[in-house]
């Protein structure tokens, strides 16, 4: 079997009206890897009226987007240049931020679902 996926992209979100912007933020995101993505799901369980509940497997934004971004174009908060995803994690900024962690997880997260269509 011959596998051709791809392993890098430029992603601009569209949170916030970011891809409207004249200079939006661009995040440079590299596909996970086999073992990285083994680690990106988990399982919660939910426990009502001392019955067991359904298990729920959840993903896990942060670890995606901390793996998956390389870099980051365009973003300053203040006069600190937020151009790693370690940075963008531990910047305290508007609600936004944290939805855009979520979009960029959930494109890579796709992204890789339609890999395995191919």
């Amino acid at each position: 079997m011959n596998i051709n996926i791809a392993d890098r992209e430029k992603f601009i979100p569209t949170t916030n009206g970011n891809d409207k912007s004249d200079s939006p933020i661009v995040f440079n995101i590299r596909f996970l890897t086999c073992e990285e993505q083994t680690e990106m799901d988990y399982f919660q369980y939910s426990f009502g009226s001392g019955k067991s509940g359904p298990v729920k497997i959840k993903i896990d934004n942060k670890y995606i987007f901390s793996r998956a971004v390389e870099s980051i174009e365009n973003l300053k908060a203040g006069d600190k240049l937020i151009d790693t995803a370690e940075k963008f994690l531990a910047t305290r900024g508007p609600k936004w931020m944290s939805d855009m962690i979520a979009e960029v997880s959930l494109h890579v997260k796709n992204a890789m679902e339609i890999d395995e269509k191919n």
